[in-house]
């Protein structure tokens, strides 16, 4: 994909809670809220919710993605801190009058182990369209995988359309053959991912 893709230009997602973003000829704004809860001295609960809006949208294109992550872990020893309830990430894209035109959900594979490394794989349906959301977690020329996404990549039909980096300041990579509708959706996801503050960092 980086070989063959176009390099799409990514800006305003490096921190912070608030902010400007742009992805491409797509922009707009966000607002995200990260709480962790504890309780009874042994469950923990993260949540996370974010409101992205879209500058440009209009008629049936989506204007606002309405996102809500949750996780949850319990201490099975001082020591040991167990995924009791895996990651899943849910982002709603609405339009300026409040109609749903598609979704996105990702969930966590707790590995065999229950170590913190897991596999996230989603779908993305939006413009009448599907998508597979896979995360990466493997370096270049290292065996040692990552225990957090360094990357997600997306597919329409089994075909890579792009992927997203998140390993430093988030990048975005298209492939050369996707249509507009594609790009939208390609960029939406991966603002979407791109703010998704992951637990095991938090």
């Amino acid at each position: 994909m980086a070989a063959n893709g176009a390099s799409v230009a990514m800006s305003g997602l490096n921190g912070g809670n608030r902010g400007e973003w742009r992805a491409g000829s797509f922009g707009g704004s966000y607002d995200r809220r990260v709480t962790r809860s504890r309780y009874f001295d042994r469950y923990t609960g993260f949540r996370q919710g974010a409101q992205i809006t879209i500058a440009i949208a209009s008629g049936d294109t989506p204007s606002i993605a309405a996102c809500d992550l949750y996780e949850g872990r319990v201490d099975a020893s001082p020591a040991i801190e167990v995924v009791l309830d895996p990651v899943t990430y849910i982002c709603a894209f609405l339009t300026a009058d409040g109609q749903r035109v598609g979704e996105m959900m990702i969930g966590a594979e707790i590995a065999a182990d229950l170590s913190a490394r897991s596999e996230r794989r989603g779908d993305l349906d939006l413009g009448g369209r599907q998508y597979s959301v896979r995360s990466l977690h493997e370096f270049e020329n290292v065996q040692v995988p990552s225990g957090t996404p360094l990357a997600y990549l997306i597919k329409r039909d089994g075909r890579a359309i792009g992927a997203v980096t998140l390993d430093g300041a988030p990048s975005l990579v298209e492939a050369v053959y996707i249509d507009d509708k594609d790009k939208m959706a390609l960029s939406l996801a991966s603002v979407a991912l791109a703010l998704m503050v992951d637990p095991a960092t938090y």
